[in-house]
This record gives structure tokens, C-alpha cells and sequence, in this order.
């Protein structure tokens, strides 16, 4: 038995039911994140973007652009916060 065989039978099947419980939490997340806006609110200006990406997504004509942008203002925040994250952990982590 190689170590990877190790590692797939002992340390993936303890991890197991973590991996689906995160997932669940994950997709029960993100069915609130745009669920609970676009039944609760009924006026579009006021929606957040991920329910407005979705509503512009559904409709005929072509927006890729528009969609594209909306994405990356959707990830931007997360990103900046962990570049953020990291170049403040690195000096502290040069000494050690």
C-alpha cells in the first residue's frame, strides 16, 4: 500500500461526512442569498447582486459583458480581503 492509498482510505473517509456537511451548509447559503431577497422584496432596484445577476441572466437578450462585470464585483471584496490577509500574515511569519 503506497502512502496515497493510505491517505484515500483513511484520512478521505474520516473527512467524509465534514466534506457533505460543509456542502449542504454551502448550498443552503446560497439559496438564502438569493431566496430570501427576491421573495421578501419585491421592488428590483432594491435587490443585491446576486439575485440581480440571476434576474439579468434569465432574460432572452445577450449580457455577457454586464454578467461578467457583476461577477467580478461580486468576487472583488473576497479577493482584495485575502491578498489583504496574506501580506499581513507574511511579515509576521519571516522571523519564525
Amino acid at each position: 500500500m503506497t502512502r496515497f492509498e493510505a491517505f484515500k482510505d483513511i484520512s478521505l473517509s474520516m473527512a467524509k461526512p465534514g466534506l457533505i456537511a460543509v456542502a449542504l451548509f454551502s448550498l443552503r447559503s446560497l439559496l438564502e442569498r438569493v431566496h430570501h431577497p427576491k421573495a421578501l422584496m419585491s421592488e428590483r432596484e432594491l435587490w443585491p447582486l446576486t439575485v440581480g445577476l440571476f434576474a439579468l441572466s434569465e432574460r432572452q437578450r445577450d449580457f455577457c459583458g454586464q454578467i461578467t462585470a457583476v461577477s467580478v464585483l461580486l468576487v472583488l471584496p473576497a479577493f482584495v480581503f485575502f491578498l489583504r490577509q496574506s501580506l499581513l500574515e507574511e511579515p509576521r511569519t519571516i522571523g519564525v
